[in-house]
C-alpha cells in the first residue's frame, strides 16, 4: 500500500471582510485531516465474513475470520463480535 503524504502549509491570512486595517485579520484554516484509523477503515474495499452454521469446515472459516481480522486491523474485541455475529443454528448454541 502506498504512504500518502500531506503537505502542511501556513495559513494564510485574508484581508477583513469589513476593509478596516486595524482590525484582526481573519485567517483560513486548513481542513481536518483524518485520523490514520479512520483512513485505512474507509480505505479497503468491503469484504464480508461468511455465516458458520457447523455444516461446513471449521478450519476453512476460522481462516476466514482471520484472514478479516488482518485486513480490516480488528482487536480481539471485535474479533469476539464478529465471530458471534457469525453463528448460526447449531453452531450459534455455543453462545448459551
Amino acid at each position: 500500500m502506498a504512504a500518502e503524504f500531506v503537505t502542511l502549509r501556513r495559513p494564510r491570512q485574508l484581508e477583513h471582510p469589513v476593509g478596516d486595517p486595524e482590525a484582526a485579520p481573519v485567517v483560513a484554516t486548513p481542513p481536518a485531516v483524518p485520523s490514520t484509523s479512520e483512513e485505512n477503515r474507509k480505505a479497503h474495499p468491503t469484504i464480508k465474513l461468511p455465516t458458520f452454521d457447523g455444516k461446513l469446515s471449521l478450519e476453512s472459516f476460522l481462516a476466514k475470520l482471520q484472514n478479516c481480522s488482518e485486513y480490516y486491523n480488528w482487536t480481539d474485541r471485535e474479533k469476539i463480535c464478529h465471530l458471534q455475529a457469525a453463528l448460526e443454528e447449531p453452531a450459534a448454541q455455543l453462545l448459551w
